[in-house]
């Protein structure tokens, strides 16, 4: 169902990525973000050389149909290594098919089996169906206010 992502998937991952990033600024783009598409070729095998960070692939017979990007580090809070959820994509066509909740367990499966302590992800409040779809597998909500700044 998932596995980490090879130099091999770059092409998948570019082309599900940019159906992600045209998605959020249809949606709304909640970030206010100046950023523009970058090089996701690029990108792509940066963040796969680093090691604090983790593709996943989501696969439906032997094609990639979604993707996870995870941020590891140490918190202090839990005692040992976090996964944070940066951005879980199913596309569009396989959606409402269980894929979302196959692949959020392997993750939790894997994660336990690597030690982590805890996954922590954010939910935009103009996605309604991602925060039903946490709370439903039994993700805390907690109030928090995300403030950024960009510093380009």
């Amino acid at each position: 169902m998932i596995r980490k992502c090879t130099l091999e998937d770059k092409k998948d991952w570019v082309r599900l990525n940019k159906q992600f990033i045209e998605y959020e600024y249809k949606d709304e783009n909640v970030w206010n973000s100046p950023l523009k598409f970058g090089n996701l070729e690029e990108d792509f095998e940066l963040i796969l050389n680093d090691t604090s960070t983790i593709l996943f692939a989501i696969i439906e017979k032997e094609k990639m149909i979604g993707f996870m990007n995870i941020q590891c580090f140490y918190s202090i809070w839990s005692h040992g290594k976090v996964f944070f959820l940066d951005d879980f994509f199913i596309e569009e066509s396989f959606r409402g098919r269980g894929y979302g909740e196959k692949a959020l367990k392997s993750l939790q499966e894997y994660a336990k089996k690597g030690g982590i302590k805890r996954i922590q992800l954010m939910a935009e409040n103009t996605n309604p169906k991602a925060i039903e779809f946490y709370r439903k597998h039994k993700f805390n909500e907690q109030e928090i206010h995300l403030f950024l700044k960009y510093l380009i």
